[in-house]
């Protein structure tokens, strides 16, 4: 027999779940970053070595420049196709590097980050508070905090 009160709408509704992490609970503190003068062969090796898919580009006050990414480095190698594999030792970050469109507050919820990943069809999201970088955010942190927020 169903109750003689209707159900309150889901957002009136007590919850025992904790709120959705944020973009700073999910983000990386430990920036690989690359600076604008630096060489795309230079980021490369910053890249291989670190293990990372891509980095932000800061200026020397930690403002957010852009990223460069794996995908932007393999650009460079394929123009070299045609024997200009000059580029990679002379050509720069600033050169090569995607300016940084798309960015999250470290206040963001989890639904916000998901659709910023979705909108914008990036791999990694810069966190920017008071147009300073404090983090990043990739894809798989944003899998790793929905497993741990929905098991």
């Amino acid at each position: 027999m169903g109750s003689l009160w209707p159900k309150p709408p889901p957002s009136e509704r007590p919850s025992s779940r904790p709120p959705p992490p944020n973009a700073e609970q999910m983000m990386s503190k430990r920036l690989i970053s690359l600076r604008p003068d630096q060489t795309i062969a230079e980021a490369i090796g910053v890249l291989a070595a670190r293990g990372v898919s891509g980095a932000p580009v800061l200026d020397d006050r930690r403002k957010l420049l852009g990223i460069v990414s794996e995908f932007d480095c393999m650009r460079v190698i394929a123009a070299g196709e045609f024997h200009q594999e000059g580029q990679v030792r002379s050509q720069t970050v600033a050169e090569l590097m995607t300016p940084a469109q798309f960015t999250v507050s470290p206040d963001a919820d989890l639904y916000t980050v998901c659709h910023q990943f979705v909108k914008s069809k990036v791999r990694r999201l810069p966190v920017v508070s008071q147009s300073r970088i404090v983090g990043i955010i990739t894809r798989r942190d944003v899998i790793k905090a929905m497993a741990r927020y929905y098991r």
